[in-house]
């Protein structure tokens, strides 16, 4: 209705507009050699707006005569496309399904479909060829991909996938560099420049790299701090061992400082400093590590910096002992260490109460074994010794170094777990309450090619 009402409209204003060209009061006198015509004005106008009119339509016509091909060139070239990019849809699915046939159908189609593209074409077809266990030819047109500088980077992932699933790491992080060259800001991309920098042994690129992941956030903050250490004490222990010793203390120094509770950090740098006679440092770093991990290797630096005994002050090294207690009085270590400090000064009493502390707070072996040495130089009664060593072989097992990944256990702790070569997968606790996890190159997926479900 409405429209019906628009055109009477329209056609309502094209009459009155005729109507009043024709109305118009005037001559028009057209000479032309020995003709001479005159034409009331409202016509000539009239005449000149179909004449006009006329023109533009016989011009449309010629325009869409001539134009004909090259339109439906076009058309045809829409549709190729179309249809060349659902064949690309299809043979993606068909990848993801794990259908190589039909992959390899659709791969030919949207080759045909799309002859002047050579981005997605080209990555279905090497998709289809790894399905089809063809290796050699998806490296081939990997590298053609590499030609194309749009499609660049699917030829670097793909490369980059083969040579990872090749076990082939240092082609794997040449890749990997290359396609960090063309997208710096990607944090997978940057992730995985780092793990093969890790896989490949080189310490100090893996600690730029992961300076700038550290910037990008892309690792869990505590993980940072982590690998950050781990490599600082890779690459002081290299110092070490080429006699840099300025090289190495600055990167322990700068290691504890980092986590001043990491216990390998401490161990090492307290090494360093008996090695210069600096008890005083050792003492500073102990206690500081003690207040927030208190670990056992920490005690036999207590220990050994520990002042020599006395026969005029027979509690001498049990005070020293007691400093550890006052700053971790609920920790079982703590109580540990005065039981056997007060042990060694022959204070029965006092070691006893504090045995029974430590087993209030973590019964382990080591204390019961503790409470046997107690008997055996007090009341040497064979029995109660005896109930002690049988507690001790039941207790619960301690906490002990051990891989996060096969749960082997270490006595001491590792950058390398050996003989897999791990990366700092060696922590401190119960490696039957812990999960162990993956290598991280073993879960590694690349996040925009797509896989096989």
């Amino acid at each position: 209705m409405l429209r019906a009402l628009w055109f009477f409209a329209q056609l309502a204003i094209v009459v009155c507009a005729a109507l009043w060209l024709i109305y118009q009061k005037g001559a028009v006198d057209i000479t032309w050699n020995d003709y001479s015509i005159n034409v009331q004005l409202g016509l000539f106008l009239l005449a000149f707006v179909l004449f006009t009119l006329l023109v533009v339509t016989v011009f449309r016509i010629i325009s869409t005569v001539l134009s004909f091909p090259g339109v439906f060139s076009k058309n045809r070239k829409e549709r190729n496309r179309a249809k060349g990019f659902r064949s690309l849809t299809r043979g993606f699915a068909a990848i993801a399904a794990g259908d190589a046939k039909k992959a390899t159908i659709y791969a030919r189609e949207a080759r045909n479909w799309l002859p002047d593209e050579s981005g997605l074409p080209l990555l279905l077809e090497a998709q289809a060829a790894r399905l089809r266990g063809e290796e050699e030819t998806a490296g081939d047109i990997f590298e053609k991909l590499l030609v194309d500088k749009d499609a660049a980077f699917f030829g670097v992932r793909g490369l980059l996938k083969s040579s990872l699933d090749e076990g082939d790491t240092v082609k794997a992080l040449s890749y990997a560099k290359t396609a960090l060259d063309q997208n710096p800001k990607q944090p997978w991309i940057l992730k995985s420049v780092y793990d093969l920098q890790i896989q490949n042994r080189l310490w100090e690129d893996a600690h730029n790299t992961l300076t700038r992941i550290k910037k990008l956030k892309a690792m869990d903050e505590k993980e940072i701090t982590k690998d950050e250490v781990t490599l600082l004490i890779l690459l002081a222990e290299r110092d070490r061992e080429i006699g840099n010793d300025a090289g190495f203390l600055k990167k322990i120094e700068t290691a504890v400082k980092i986590n001043p509770a990491f216990i390998p950090a401490v161990t090492r740098l307290a090494d360093y400093y008996w090695t210069k006679d600096k008890k005083n440092k050792i003492s500073g770093i102990v206690e500081r590590a003690w207040k927030y991990n208190p670990h056992p290797e920490l005690l036999v630096w207590w220990d050994k910096i520990a002042p020599e005994p006395k026969s005029s002050d027979p509690s001498r090294r049990l005070r020293w002992f007691e400093k550890l207690v006052a700053l971790k009085p609920d920790n079982a270590y703590s109580q540990r260490g005065a039981a056997k400090a007060a042990m060694d000064c022959a204070l029965w009493g006092v070691a006893k109460t504090y045995l029974a502390e430590a087993e209030k707070l973590q019964p382990s072996a080591a204390v019961f074994r503790l409470h046997a040495d107690l008997e055996e130089q007090t009341t040497r009664n064979a029995v109660i010794i005896r109930g002690w060593l049988e507690r001790a072989a039941s207790a619960p097992p301690e906490e002990v170094w051990f891989c996060t990944q096969t749960g082997h256990i270490y006595d001491l702790w590792s950058p390398i777990a050996q003989p897999h070569g791990a990366f700092n997968t060696i922590t401190w606790g119960n490696p039957n309450r812990v999960f162990v996890s993956a290598p991280v190159l073993a879960q590694w997926q690349d996040p925009l090619m797509i896989e096989k479900i």
